[in-house]
């Protein structure tokens, strides 16, 4: 049985009883109809005024004007809707003026038996479209982004890299001033290091390839003191730095969790990091414990928070809360990466935040035991 599809369908049609065969033909092919008739021409303006559709089956010949000017007013004001011309009789000039107008089929009223799988496949049609266009989109803006981001974050790792190399050039240099200009281009160095690897991660995430490797090295999981060492052993030179203190409470008996190793690191590295970066004073902490047959991961701090209106963007690709007052925060990927690699997992990831208050970000990942059948 074909899956029953809501069509939301405009039908222009002067005459009832063919009005009430459309209606039959497209109940018969299992569409969950939401439809309106309508057969003048200032009704019919009105009603794409008013709503959008799935469809538009139009009748050729209507009182006052015709299925060709019906499609020329389609086109003006809702392009993307697929258009069917419909007709007792239709010349094959009058079809191909239609078609390379922009109709998406054409039918004879005698034939209607087709009129089901032609509106299911111009519906289909005008959907993939519509995502193509939002895909589109979505790769224009996040390519515009990257190219701002890139520009402004690597101008100044760069121009500190030229300038410690030319302090290197002066054989005159004492050691002590050598080593700090060595000590500044291995940090810039790094910093650029870290530019890449998450740019190029956040790529993986948007087409598909952190997907694939999820499903081809996912495995049981329960090494949660492992990833404690990982994540001390990263970063604790940074936090002690800052004269942070770094917490870790984990519970006991946990359950496994399906999960590719190093994306999990990644996402609480990712977490970790971001908790230093915007924390001044006071504590960074790890919670790993059970929550809703998952297991429920904590990272929270005393830092600086984020206003309630910032919220909303946090995990958005390139996103950079109080970029004036945070120059070092980087990019602006890591939460982006964060959040895509659990969705990935079958996850979900939130935060709760207040201004002076610090932050809890935290994410879920399901029992192995709810993921066995996927």
């Amino acid at each position: 049985m074909i899956d029953r599809l809501p069509l939301k369908v405009l039908i222009v049609e002067d005459t009832l009883s063919d009005y009430q065969l459309i209606q039959a033909e497209l109940r018969r092919a299992e569409f969950d109809l939401d439809h309106i008739r309508v057969d003048t021409e200032t009704d019919y303006r009105a009603m794409l005024d008013l709503n959008t559709w799935d469809v538009i089956l139009c009748d050729y010949r209507l009182p006052g004007f015709d299925g060709i000017a019906a499609l020329t007013i389609r086109n003006e004001r809702q392009p993307d809707t697929p258009f069917i011309l419909v007709s007792g009789q239709m010349g094959e000039d009058v079809a191909v003026e239609a078609m390379l107008a922009g109709a998406d089929d054409y039918l004879l009223k005698d034939r209607l038996s087709r009129l089901g799988l032609a509106t299911r496949r111009a519906v289909e049609r005008a959907r993939d479209r519509l995502d193509k266009k939002r895909a589109e989109a979505r790769v224009e803006e996040l390519r515009r982004a990257l190219l701002t981001t890139v520009h402004h974050e690597f101008r100044t790792p760069v121009t500190y890299l030229v300038g410690y190399a030319t302090i290197l050039q002066d054989n005159s240099l004492t050691e002590d001033v050598r080593r700090q200009a060595l000590s500044g281009l291995k940090k810039g160095s790094d910093r650029v290091l870290s530019l890449i690897d998450k740019i190029l991660e956040m790529a993986n995430i948007l087409y598909s390839e952190a997907a694939g490797l999820f499903e081809r090295h996912r495995e049981s999981f329960t090494d949660w003191i492992g990833v404690v060492r990982v994540i001390v052993d990263r970063y604790e030179a940074s936090y002690q730095a800052k004269g942070l203190t770094l917490t870790f409470h984990i519970e006991d008996r946990l359950l496994p969790v399906l999960v590719y190793p190093p994306h999990l690191i990644m996402v609480i590295n990712n977490l970790v990091d971001n908790a230093i970066k915007f924390t001044d004073r006071g504590t960074i902490g790890v919670r790993v414990m059970e929550h809703n047959q998952g297991v429920l991961i904590q990272v929270h701090d005393t830092g600086i928070g984020i206003d309630a209106d910032q919220l909303s963007q946090v995990f958005l690709e390139f996103s950079q809360i109080d970029r004036p007052q945070r120059e070092q925060q980087g990019p602006g990927l890591g939460l982006a990466i964060a959040y895509g690699l659990v969705n990935i997992h079958g996850g979900q990831m939130s935060v709760e935040s207040k201004p002076g208050d610090g932050s809890i970000f935290q994410f879920w990942l399901p029992y192995l035991i709810q993921t066995e059948g996927v």
